[in-house]
């Protein structure tokens, strides 16, 4: 079972007490949750000193990890190909990763710390000597945390012609990476929408090579890039190719679930909604799975036809589903993205497009009412197959419905 990991909202967390906090990091662990991606900076300026203490503390409260999103350290980070000022900021990162490495120790934090870096801005002319620097940047850092059980990640940048070339925004920059850093600590930190929107608009391959993808070890998972692509994935809309890659290639390390803060106040989205995503990943990943087990896993290149494929999900134990306007009631059905099945040796009349309200009862929870319209009956062997279409559109019964799944499945 791969580990789901979320962002942390700083600004949303600041000025919780301690016990409020708490709460909160027990609402992501019953979720699913097992990791918060932190960046830097709390760990960084002193005026986060009591802040950073209640993070530590819910952390460690919760069992969960701690995956950190690096930034510049007074001004120093990836960009520099200046001897000098590259060695001040090879010297300042692997200083702060040991006191970071100390923080922990001393609170007995769970090891296996993964730091995320982007490569660094490229200027024109001189691309090849910033992706050396930037070889030797990561190889040393992954060398000198390697008996400290500190991963070193590279992510993957959205290519953006405007702002210029970044080590990170084309594949071939991991080849040569990965050919250059032999270190078992460094990898890569797979930023699913940033390669799907090369893939659109710079026409990269959408799966990079198996050498990437077995040097994988965190993958970022957002929102689809026509929709700003960072808010929530709960409304069914994933890179579902990548995960599709990396489950073929036997990934088995975190998904995290990334978002931009600010979008959910704009949009007036609640962080349950976000929390909610956690069902719907894990759901996606169950299901692709067991695709996978029966051989029937495949990738999807023709970008008209993703983000279309059904996820769907048996479920037997612990329910009970009823159609009251036919006193029906059973205990099995298939719900898939949009549609849903139910099995019977009886024969059940529908009439064309009727509109029929199901009920699904799990252990003691309040039943989930779906409001569906008849499409088809298929002969299964004995029984009968009746498929029915999800006309609900309200986020709380999608959200509700994928939960169950989660839950069941």
């Amino acid at each position: 079972m791969n580990k789901a990991s979320i962002d942390f909202d700083a600004v949303r967390f600041y000025g919780m007490t301690l016990e409020e906090m708490d709460e909160e990091f027990k609402k992501m662990k019953d979720y699913g949750i097992d990791a918060v991606n932190i960046e830097y900076k709390i760990f960084i300026d002193k005026e986060f000193e009591i802040f950073k203490e209640n993070i530590l503390a819910c952390i460690k409260f919760n069992r969960m990890q701690i995956i950190f999103r690096s930034r510049p350290i007074d001004g120093y980070y990836t960009d520099y190909i200046d001897d000098e000022q590259y060695q001040k900021s090879l010297v300042k990162h692997k200083q702060f990763l040991y006191t970071l490495y100390n923080i922990l120790e001393e609170r007995d934090i769970k090891r296996g710390v993964k730091v995320i870096f982007a490569g660094g801005k490229c200027e024109s002319g001189e691309i090849e000597k910033h992706i050396e620097k930037n070889i030797s940047f990561f190889k040393e850092l992954s060398s000198s945390v390697l008996d400290i059980d500190f991963e070193i990640l590279t992510e993957v940048q959205a290519a953006r012609p405007i702002r210029g070339r970044i080590v990170g925004d084309t594949w071939s920059d991991f080849l040569y990476m990965i050919d250059a850093i032999p270190n078992e600590n460094w990898g890569i930190c797979w930023s699913t929408a940033s390669s799907r929107l090369n893939f659109v608009e710079y026409n990269e391959t959408l799966i990079p090579d198996k050498k990437i993808l077995d040097k994988v070890k965190l993958a970022n998972v957002r929102n689809n890039i026509n929709q700003n692509f960072d808010i929530s994935i709960y409304k069914n809309e994933v890179q579902e190719q990548e995960i599709k890659a990396l489950i073929i290639n036997g990934y088995n390390n975190v998904f995290n679930l990334e978002y931009i803060y600010v979008h959910l106040e704009n949009s007036n989205i609640s962080h349950n909604d976000i929390y909610d995503g956690i069902y719907y990943l894990q759901c996606v990943l169950n299901y692709f799975r067991k695709k996978h087990e029966q051989e029937e896993l495949y990738i999807i290149n023709d970008i008209a036809k993703m983000n279309r494929q059904s996820i769907r999900t048996v479920l037997t134990k612990d329910i009970i589903v009823s159609i009251p306007i036919k006193f029906l009631e059973l205990n099995e059905i298939e719900i898939a993205t949009h549609s849903l099945k139910i099995w019977s040796e009886k024969n059940i009349v529908f009439k064309e497009d009727e509109e029929i309200q199901i009920e699904i009862k799990y252990k003691e929870d309040e039943p989930i009412i779906l409001n569906t319209k008849y499409m088809m009956c298929r002969e299964e062997g004995k029984f009968r197959g009746y498929v029915f279409k999800i006309i609900d559109k309200k986020p709380d019964i999608i959200k509700n419905v994928y939960k169950l799944v989660y839950l069941v499945g």
